[in-house]
């Protein structure tokens, strides 16, 4: 079991039983310890799955936006995973990335990685997602990156509905949504097989068993998530690997093998990402805002 895993397994058993107010304090309360403790940007992983989220995002960015002088927004951005290779895409063409988190100590991290890049294009909000796109002017923004963190954000359709709204006309987004039958497989691997139907049957909810909310998702069903948007695309992110405790990890966990495996999985992954969307730790879903 993943160290993220176990972290959110220990939320449901510990809030199992406290009143709404409360689970809802708890939970935040957790995540934010996990996102402490798991440093994105130091995993001995994660720099993989950052360069893959890259090479799908990176091509799009540049079609889109081939002179780089943009506005980009990086919700729940941690450490900088992604923050960091944003900003030197469009840096020096004078662009500007906000990454934003609600935990000072990832922030600290993550200005201490970009320090090198100019300091007036690149800067770090302490915020909820949603409340800091609250504050955002409409139709102000060229592009949003949220990965990996929607899944466990109870309000993660009025964060998509922001998204929409501080987009500029055929501004584009990318999400990383957990995919549907990951979801299912984590609760068969922690026994809750309660969850596992749940997660057949709907879309959130308690996955582990506890008050904890989760959501997943399907390349059936995406675009009723994305409305409001056009030239919708899924890939699979670590379609044949995983970190430490992941399900795939007994396949391949990139920092487990040598240079010339790792080009080699990454090669496989990103051929087949968009065969197989539904099939990676993450769905990568890319839209544009309808003009």
């Amino acid at each position: 079991m993943s160290f993220i895993a176990r972290a959110l397994l220990v939320i449901s058993r510990m809030s199992h039983k406290a009143g709404t107010t409360l689970q809802k304090n708890i939970h935040l309360s957790h995540i934010k310890r996990t996102a402490r403790l798991h440093d994105m940007s130091s995993h001995p992983d994660e720099d993989y799955y950052a360069e893959q989220y890259m090479k799908f995002i990176a091509p799009e960015l540049n079609k889109s936006f081939p002179d780089k002088n943009i506005k980009i927004i990086d919700l729940a951005c941690g450490q900088g995973r992604l923050t960091l290779p944003l900003a030197k895409w469009n840096s020096e063409a004078g662009g500007k990335i906000t990454g934003v988190d609600f935990t000072v100590e990832a922030l600290d991290i993550a200005r201490e990685n970009t320090k090198n890049i100019n300091s007036t294009q690149i800067e770090f909000k302490q915020s909820d997602a949603l409340d800091y796109l609250n504050g955002v002017e409409d139709s102000s923004v060229d592009a949003v990156i949220c990965v990996e963190a929607l899944y466990m954000i109870k309000e993660h359709k009025a964060i998509i509905s922001e998204i929409r709204r501080v987009l500029k006309s055929k501004g584009l987004v990318f999400l990383g949504l957990r995919p549907e039958i990951y979801s299912i497989v984590e609760a068969l691997r922690q026994r809750h097989f309660d969850g596992a139907i749940l997660a057949l049957k709907q879309h959130e909810g308690e996955l582990l068993g506890g008050p904890v909310h989760f959501s997943w998702c399907s390349s059936k069903y995406v675009e009723d998530y994305m409305t409001g948007f056009t030239d919708i695309k899924t890939k699979a992110i670590g379609l044949l690997s995983d970190i430490e405790g992941g399900p795939r990890a007994n396949i391949a966990r990139p920092s487990n093998l040598p240079p010339n495996a790792q080009k080699i999985l990454m090669k496989l992954e990103t051929e087949l990402a968009g065969d197989y969307p539904d099939a990676g730790r993450y769905m990568l879903v890319i839209a544009t805002k309808k003009s």
